[in-house]
């Protein structure tokens, strides 16, 4: 978190959200793989690094993208978005993939899904589609 300002000073707020996406994405992937306690340790650390790019990415984005009278407003809203709303979805559909099939086909479609999101950003970095109106 310490670096992430002069990150996206460099690479811009979009371009540092798809680093993050990537970087907890490879993390999760470490989940799939581990089978050690020390592995579990490594891919944790590679997801906190994620977790922290992203948090502060989140909050620069929506703060360069809203007007100066609904920042505030934009901020709750994400942070219910990214932090609210979709751990109530997640956890309870996650929680039954465990159940079911145990942690490495969780984690393995929470890789997948992953993926999907960065291959996706990446396709809307390229064609502009997050530039701002």
């Amino acid at each position: 978190m310490h670096y992430s300002g002069e990150l996206i000073e460099r690479v811009t707020s979009v371009r540092t959200l798809w680093l993050a996406v990537f970087v907890l994405t490879l993390a999760i992937l470490g989940f799939v793989f581990s089978t050690t306690p020390l592995m579990l340790v490594a891919a944790s650390m590679v997801k906190g690094i994620g977790f922290g790019l992203f948090a502060v990415t989140i909050v620069r984005l929506i703060d360069e993208r809203s007007p100066d009278e609904w920042k505030s407003t934009a901020q709750a809203i994400g942070s219910v978005c990214l932090f609210g709303l979709s751990m109530l979805i997640t956890s309870s559909l996650f929680g039954y993939l465990f159940d079911a099939f145990g942690g490495a086909a969780m984690y393995g479609v929470a890789t997948m899904m992953g993926i999907t999101a960065v291959i996706l950003m990446g396709v809307a970095i390229s064609k502009n589609w997050f530039t701002p109106v």
